[in-house]
């Protein structure tokens, strides 16, 4: 039992070593992906996992589970302009309602941004398999392996064929051509966005 953990430990080790010596996570890729052995794939997709989780967790603010929308988009156009760009507030009074209201509000806006990014429901497996299937396709190595996790994560919640070889599209030309994400229909009209992650 001894030798077992031991053999476990000193893996583990030179697994951790071999990734430290590596290039920046961000940057690695499915050429990376391809090179790992099936236990350092594993050990890359839990880290991976347990990040996302944590992040998504540690930074989700609590908001009440009903606040009036109205009233925010309202209020909303109290602090910005059609444009989009902060109007100047100094001679604007808030009410303490309306300063909860705008806090719940952009807490709101928040934890939706952050969502999508969380591996819930998805096993380890699934994702290794799904990285395994997509960097077989020679097109798709340069795409970055945080990117490949959300296809693949996107394809378990049933994605389409159509809309992943759309997004795949996309992060090949290195998220230069957002057109690629709205999709349309044969008469050229817009028929949906495809949202990333």
């Amino acid at each position: 039992m001894k030798k077992i953990i031991y053999a476990s430990v000193l893996l583990s080790f030179f697994f951790f070593v071999n990734l430290a010596t590596a290039n920046d996570i961000s940057e690695q890729d499915g050429n990376d992906w391809n090179g790992y052995s099936e236990t350092a794939k594993v050990f890359f997709v839990s880290g991976f996992m347990m990040g996302s989780a944590y992040i998504v967790t540690e930074t989700y603010l609590q908001s009440p589970k009903e606040f009036d929308i109205n009233k925010a988009y309202s209020l909303a156009s109290k602090i910005y302009n059609s444009d989009k760009k902060l109007k100047k507030t100094q001679n604007i009074t808030f009410t303490k309602e309306e300063i909860i209201l705008w806090g719940n509000y952009r807490s709101e806006i928040r934890n939706n941004t952050l969502f999508p990014y969380g591996l819930y429901k998805i096993t380890v497996g699934q994702i290794k398999s799904g990285l395994d299937v997509l960097y077989k396709d020679f097109r798709n190595v340069r795409i970055t392996i945080p990117d490949a996790i959300y296809v693949v994560k996107k394809q378990i919640e049933g994605l389409s064929n159509e809309d992943t070889e759309a997004l795949l599209l996309y992060l090949r030309g290195g998220k230069a051509n957002t057109d690629l994400l709205f999709i349309k229909d044969s008469e050229g009209k817009f028929v949906k966005y495809i949202s990333f992650p």
